[in-house]
């Protein structure tokens, strides 16, 4: 199974915990990466990128347009 990265980084665990419940919710199975770096070195959060979110590649494409709605 390979995972991809989507575009969209989240800067605190809040947002990108409601980003993955909203994928899961969808059947999109998806996993954090670095929230634990950014919730206790938030000073490093640039260098790290912030919170990122990987789905697999056959669900890549709708995880995107949910985001979109999301963010709408």
């Amino acid at each position: 199974m390979e995972l991809i990265t989507l575009e969209t980084v989240y800067t605190n665990e809040v947002d990108a915990s409601l980003i993955k419940h909203k994928l899961e919710n969808n059947d999109i199975p998806c996993v954090l990466i670095d929230t634990n770096m950014v919730g206790l070195y938030s000073i490093y959060n640039p260098a790290i990128g912030g919170i990122k979110i990987k789905v697999r590649k056959e669900d890549y494409e709708k995880a995107l347009k949910i985001i979109e709605e999301v963010s709408e």
